[in-house]
């Protein structure tokens, strides 16, 4: 199938949405429009595989950030030394989620070209309240695997996963998350994460967090990308989130120790900074940069870089 066809029936798909929003009184048929142009997303790592992403999109239905319906367009470039891999993408996509509660709904439906691979995306989840005190997010996502032999391959996989955050008092939190990728070369990965979270200085939007996760895979002779049999990470991380003139600043620095397989520990890092302009205004910015080292093909030392940047005029 052709993305021109996909592309006419996610435009159907997208009227048809808007017509029950109208129907069904969605205070998203009352207002803007959206364009994103250009959004990007850039990374590297240390064993010379680069993605660039460039992203722009259409919101014919289009309220704030967190609350639009429309068409997203993707091309996505994949490099590593001589080779290369170039992809097209194009989305339906509805969120709607709260400003206060933060619980509702993402979902984006769409169809990918990559080396005459053709695949169906998806990526979705609905965030709810389970108690005052506990919070809940079902996700879903189906991608394809980001290496040069799975992509040579048409390799993807299929996540499924499950996050409770409970807040314990006024200033101890928890998050626990569980779920599994399916690989479509019949690998089976479950994880689990968990993060307990302290608010070290409240006023200053300063945390405490220790965070653990671990893996293992049910298919550990597939070397067509990362594929340990067992994996686990322990860590140490401070963040903070302070608005400053209305800018939002969020950062996150972690240092902690990972185990490969039966091999001793080594060092793990992470490092990311985002920013994004003050809420409700008609141009949406956000951009995030981000480091972080942990294990890899060729060893314990490997080090991923990216740069993301969106963009959204509301008119």
């Amino acid at each position: 199938m052709s993305l021109k066809t996909i592309a006419l029936l996610l435009i159907a798909l997208s009227h048809m949405m808007h017509a029950m929003a109208e129907a069904e009184g969605d205070d998203q048929r009352v207002g803007k429009q959206g364009l994103a142009i250009p959004n990007i997303f850039i990374s590297s790592d240390s064993e010379g595989f680069h993605a660039n992403k460039y992203k722009m999109a259409y919101y014919p239905w289009y309220q704030h950030e967190k609350k639009y319906t429309g068409l997203e367009y993707q091309r996505s470039i994949f490099k590593q030394n001589t080779w290369q891999s170039d992809g097209d993408q194009i989305n339906f996509v509805k969120k709607s989620i709260s400003s206060d509660s933060k619980t509702g709904y993402h979902l984006s439906a769409g169809y990918n070209e990559q080396n005459q691979h053709g695949l169906l995306m998806l990526d979705g989840q609905i965030d709810f309240k389970v108690t005052d005190s506990t919070s809940a997010e079902l996700a879903m996502n189906r991608d394809r695997v980001e290496a040069l032999n799975a992509l040579d391959q048409g390799i993807y996989y299929t996540l499924f996963n499950l996050a409770v955050e409970q807040q314990l008092n006024t200033r101890w939190s928890m998050v626990a998350v569980g779920g599994a990728l399916f690989f479509s070369d019949d690998n089976n990965r479950p994880f689990v994460k968990a993060k307990l979270i302290y608010e070290l200085l409240p006023e200053q939007g300063i945390t405490a967090q220790l965070r653990y996760r671990q893996f293992h895979s049910t298919r550990d002779d597939s070397n067509n990308y990362f594929n340990p049999h067992q994996y686990n990470e322990s860590m140490l991380a401070f963040s903070i989130k302070r608005k400053i003139e209305g800018w939002i600043a969020q950062g996150i620095v972690g240092v902690g120790k990972q185990y490969v397989n039966d091999d001793p520990s080594t060092n793990a890092f992470l490092l990311e900074l985002t920013i994004t302009n003050p809420p409700m205004q008609q141009i949406f910015f956000r951009t995030r940069l981000g480091y972080n080292q942990s294990a890899g093909f060729q060893g314990p030392d490997y080090a991923y870089r990216y740069l993301m940047e969106e963009m959204v005029f509301s008119f």
